[in-house]
């Protein structure tokens, strides 16, 4: 038996809107969400890359109103990897630890 509650999908990962990009003096990922649900909702955007090496988890907020799509970028701080070929996995939780989105997984990203 499967069980889904609603809102642990209530933000959504705007398919192929994941970028390698430069913000200032940081480096990272730029992905776009949206919020599905009734209200809105201030959320932890997490970013894992994993490679032969091992996997790096990054962390940044957005804030979403209720049926708005906004961008996270999420900065590559300490430590930091190194260029080459990682699978990136995506995926928020509320501020208060509640998952709201199904994590995505996308393989070939590529950090310059």
């Amino acid at each position: 038996m499967t069980v889904t509650v609603v809102f642990s999908q209530s933000v959504q990962y705007v398919a192929n809107s994941a970028a390698f990009t430069t913000e200032g003096a940081y480096t990272g990922v730029l992905a776009s969400f949206t919020n599905a649900w009734s209200s809105s909702q201030s959320l932890i955007i997490f970013a894992k890359y994993t490679n032969s090496s091992g996997s790096w988890v990054y962390a940044s907020s957005l804030t979403l109103n209720t049926d708005q799509t906004g961008q996270a970028f999420v900065a590559i701080t300490v430590p930091q990897i190194s260029p080459g070929t990682y699978t990136l996995t995506l995926f928020a939780v509320t501020t208060s630890n509640l998952p709201v989105s199904v994590s995505t997984i996308i393989p070939g990203f590529t950090v310059t």
